[in-house]
């Protein structure tokens, strides 16, 4: 960055590690930082931490933060507690923000909910949202849409956000879908996102092949993914290819959607 003429400072730094690809690129943005001597801060062994793929290369990182006097801060333990290999590791990290005196978020509850290893776990959280004066956001009751026992606590949740004003998204509708106990209730969450203006993605057809009846209902599917601008994916191709290797009109539609989006 000298030779370009560009000040080198840590936020700079901090940015061109976060906007890396992988954690390669990220590292040769901190090492080039040591050779400019350019003095890290918490926010440049944060940006690291999320590069890394490995939880053993978190938690040096994080060593490396504390042996050098900078203190953890409430995104660092946020990235400890999604990195965490399992729930008990996560709940240690939830720990040590206590013994830091950091109070959590909404974004460090609803890490903790997706971690928890059932429907109960999951759903104490949500309630510990209260005591911490922290409302539930779209990810929260999506969250537990996911963690739920069957459908109609599924569906449940959607009429309990909806009536504490929580507009539903995407992922909301893709996990009804993924509860749904066949295709036409799965069907039919797909005919109302679409009403509501909620563009389904390419996992949510996938869903929905899998539990298709027919080559009709596939054939209708890869239609409407063509009227939603959406491309197959190899993922679908497989499937169609696989659980209905005899429906010729799908699999000439699929053929003709993947020669125009060039997949």
């Amino acid at each position: 960055m000298k030779k370009s003429g560009v000040l080198s400072n840590a936020r700079t730094y901090n940015l061109l590690i976060d906007k890396s690809p992988d954690y390669d690129a990220a590292l040769h943005w901190w090492n080039e930082m040591q050779e400019e001597n350019v003095q890290p801060n918490t926010g440049t062994y944060n940006a690291m931490m999320t590069k890394c793929k490995d939880y053993a290369l978190v938690r040096s990182w994080h060593r490396k933060m504390k042996e050098h006097g900078f203190q953890p801060n409430l995104r660092t333990y946020n990235i400890l507690i999604e990195k965490s290999p399992d729930y008990s590791a996560a709940l240690g990290w939830l720990g040590k923000m206590g013994e830091d005196s950091i109070q959590p978020n909404i974004r460090t509850l609803n890490l903790l909910m997706a971690r928890s290893p059932d429907y109960d776990s999951a759903r104490q959280w949500k309630d510990r949202m209260i005591e911490y004066g922290i409302k539930p956001n779209i990810w929260s009751y999506n969250i537990m849409i996911r963690k739920a026992p069957n459908y109609e606590t599924a569906k449940s949740w959607l009429e309990t956000l909806i009536k504490n004003g929580v507009r539903p998204n995407v992922w909301t509708y893709n996990r009804l879908i993924e509860k749904s106990p066949d295709y036409d209730e799965a069907g039919s969450w797909l005919e109302k996102m679409i009403k509501e203006g909620i563009k389904p993605i390419v996992w949510t057809f996938t869903a929905l092949v899998k539990m298709a009846p027919d080559c009709g209902t596939v054939e209708l599917l890869l239609k409407t993914m063509r009227k939603q601008d959406i491309q197959p994916s190899q993922n679908i191709s497989g499937l169609v290819n696989d659980i209905f290797p005899h429906c010729e009109d799908a699999k000439a539609l699929l053929a003709q959607l993947l020669k125009n989006g060039d997949i």
